[in-house]
């Protein structure tokens, strides 16, 4: 479990939000989480220094045939990503793929009691671009 209390805010791409010409911050604890996930998804083995593990490592796909093996793949990468260090359960996860002629679209629901009094269902849904090697976050 996160315990963040402040974090910056990237966009889709991964750049700082900028709002009224300053770096977007939040301290709203699901959007920190979601922001930490989403972090995880994208990134790549190496990306942060300090913590090399916490990433799910898509550029180990690049190259590799589209279909049900590579789903699978890419939703067993984000499962550990999200896992490995108890960030999340994995019973918290539901995570399903489909592939298409270049990309992998898949949705990641998250259950989370981060706001202390009920559960909350976090969604993030991914396209991997299998020409690329790119993960889009929405």
């Amino acid at each position: 479990m996160s315990t963040l209390t402040a974090d910056v805010i990237f966009d889709d791409f991964g750049d700082f939000n900028i709002v009224n010409k300053d770096i977007q911050t939040s301290n709203n604890k699901l959007i920190i989480f979601r922001q930490n996930a989403i972090d995880r998804i994208k990134s790549n083995q190496g990306d942060y220094k300090l913590y090399p593990n916490v990433s799910a490592n898509t550029d180990t796909l690049l190259g590799r045939q589209n279909g049900p093996t590579l789903e699978k793949e890419m939703e067993r990468l984000i499962i550990r990503a999200l896992t490995f260090d108890r960030f999340v359960s994995r019973g918290d996860i539901n995570i399903v793929s489909v592939s298409t002629k270049n990309s992998i679209l898949t949705k990641i629901e998250i259950a989370t009691g981060i706001v202390g009094f009920s559960t909350t269902v976090i969604k993030i849904n991914t396209i991997y671009n299998a020409l690329t090697g790119t993960v889009n976050v929405y």
